[in-house]
């Protein structure tokens, strides 16, 4: 019978080691089950911030694309008052070129002017 008193105690204290080393892994069981619902909740957390930014970031985002938007149609306004003006101011430049080229062929040249407003008999003399 001591060898099956012996097996028994071997058993037994396989039996206590075996409840030892469940109660410690339990343990550290509830110690890492605390851990991950603490890291969850900071997880959550940090996502509902993170959302909050993004929703903010996104108003931000649309004003930002208003602002350029609008700055866009105003500078495309500018350029089209600036293309009308450059038109106005390249016919205004054609018909002063036109005023001109009339004005320089219709009178005669300087010298010609001055002979034909003397009298006849002065037309041949020196002009002065």
């Amino acid at each position: 019978m001591t060898k099956i008193k012996k097996a028994k105690d071997e058993i037994q204290k396989d039996v206590e080691d075996i409840n030892a080393k469940a109660r410690i892994a339990d343990d550290l069981n509830r110690e890492m089950a605390l851990k991950l619902i603490t890291m969850k909740k900071e997880l959550i957390s940090s996502y509902k911030k993170d959302l909050e930014m993004d929703g903010m970031y996104a108003r931000v985002d649309l004003g930002v694309l208003s602002d350029i938007t609008e700055m866009h149609q105003t500078t495309e306004t500018r350029q089209d008052k600036i293309a009308e003006i450059q038109a106005q101011l390249d016919r205004q430049i054609r018909n002063m070129e036109k005023f001109i080229f009339n004005i320089s062929s219709a009178t005669p040249p300087l010298s010609q002017h001055v002979l034909l407003d003397k009298p006849p008999d002065l037309q041949h003399s020196q002009p002065l």
